[in-house]
């Protein structure tokens, strides 16, 4: 089983997303927050010491991406998804450390073209939205789906285009240089989102 996990972030306000690559699919849990403070950052790395952080820029918003340890070898399996886990349980309680900000914890997995979406927005200590739910493919509908995604990404001021492209959710993003600027003004091709990677 080939794992990667990530994390990311988008705003003063969060995000939430865990990120997992597997064969023909691709799933991310993570925070997103605007906050690229240093201190933002600081207090991320001490309540999380192992997670990636990278801030991002595109031509719809920037912000800074906290992602999951990524699991490389079952040796330290453990450890890294007490870790990951932790990043989910804690986040509400980190909340309230930031009161004016909205944090969102987003979770996606897509496989065979089918993409789920679930998630919940929280500020100073409370979820204020939740769409989370479980997964029914017999009742599958990519809009609906797309929308609760949609829904979770603005209320933390990111607003996706009409494809739904978010490019944390592209599978190479994290093997990209620490800081990107993506310019559609200047016909600069963007990776493939994550659902579209077997194209």
């Amino acid at each position: 089983m080939d794992d990667i996990w990530h994390q990311c972030g988008v705003s003063s306000f969060f995000v939430y997303i865990y990120c997992k690559k597997i064969n023909m699919g691709f799933s991310l849990k993570g925070i997103v927050t605007t906050n690229t403070s240093e201190e933002f950052q600081q207090a991320a790395r001490q309540q999380w010491p192992l997670a990636r952080i990278k801030a991002f820029e595109n031509e719809y918003y920037k912000g800074l991406i906290i992602a999951e340890a990524e699991l490389v070898n079952l040796d330290n399996y453990d450890k890294i998804m007490a870790h990951n886990d932790s990043i989910y349980e804690q986040l509400v309680p980190f909340s309230a450390l930031y009161p004016a900000e909205l944090l969102a914890y987003v979770w996606t997995d897509s496989h065979g073209g089918t993409c789920f979406y679930d998630g919940f927005v929280c500020q100073a200590g409370q979820i204020i939205l939740d769409k989370r739910g479980g997964e029914d493919s017999e009742k599958y509908s990519y809009g609906a789906e797309l929308g609760k995604l949609r829904a979770i990404l603005k209320a933390v001021g990111v607003r996706l285009p009409a494809d739904g492209h978010f490019l944390p959710f592209t599978r190479t993003f994290f093997d990209e240089p620490k800081s990107m600027v993506v310019s559609q003004e200047k016909n600069i091709q963007q990776p493939k989102p994550w659902w579209q990677f077997w194209k």
